[in-house]
């Protein structure tokens, strides 16, 4: 079945999923993903996946920087249901050595 879905794929010129993934965060570190305007690729942090990126990019989370001025409940909250056991003091604490990078 994989074997069929890849011939099908260069048949149709389609991206393979890992590829469709890689090029949606490549969209969204460019401003193409939820909402307006540039942003980071918040998947390069470690736990955000793409439905998590979404849920910060719609709450106004676009990027590092945003996300370290962001308070841990503030995060929970825009995460909901959705984001019970993430460690989101770990995110922005990962958002901060990104931005201490750029600085440096």
């Amino acid at each position: 079945m994989v074997l069929l879905g890849r011939m099908l794929c260069l048949l149709s010129s389609c991206l393979a999923p890992g590829a469709r993934m890689r090029e949606r965060s490549r969209n969204a570190a460019v401003g193409n993903g939820p909402g307006e305007g540039a942003s980071d690729d918040l998947t390069a942090i470690r736990g955000i996946g793409i439905t998590t990126r979404d849920r910060l990019l719609r709450a106004g989370i676009r990027s590092y920087a945003d996300l370290t001025r962001a308070s841990p409940e503030r995060v929970q909250a825009i995460l909901g249901k959705f984001g019970r056991g993430a460690d989101v003091e770990h995110w922005i604490a990962q958002a901060r050595d990104f931005v201490d990078q750029r600085t440096s």
